[in-house]
């Protein structure tokens, strides 16, 4: 009785382990569509071109560069920068860093 028992218990878990496996599978051939149609969406997508205007190159510009009443934020609540007023000789460097470097570091060159 035991051993029918047991021969019973080792075929039910063999069966189980298979839909187990199964189950498997299918998951990840629901993730390779759901991939493939990710991929195949940004293939369709259209090209977007750069506006005409955003290649032209100024050349030969001498002077000095300057900004007045500059304000800045990620949003309205949090203020970056306020009221920024530059006058950038020509040749002359400038940095803008913020409070305990947090800010990114830019650096400006007049021509």
């Amino acid at each position: 009785m035991w051993d029918s028992l047991l021969q019973y218990l080792v075929m039910l878990h063999s069966i189980l382990s298979l839909f187990n496996e199964i189950s498997g599978v299918v998951t990840e051939l629901q993730n390779s569509f759901a991939c493939a149609a990710r991929v195949f969406a940004l293939i369709d997508e259209e090209e977007i071109l750069p506006d005409k205007d955003v290649n032209n190159v100024i050349k030969d510009v001498e002077g000095n560069v300057e900004v007045s009443h500059v304000y800045f934020s990620h949003d309205k609540s949090k203020k970056l920068i306020e009221d920024l007023n530059l006058d950038v000789k020509a040749g002359q460097r400038i940095a803008i860093v913020g409070p305990y470097r947090k800010w990114k570091v830019n650096y400006y060159k007049s021509f």
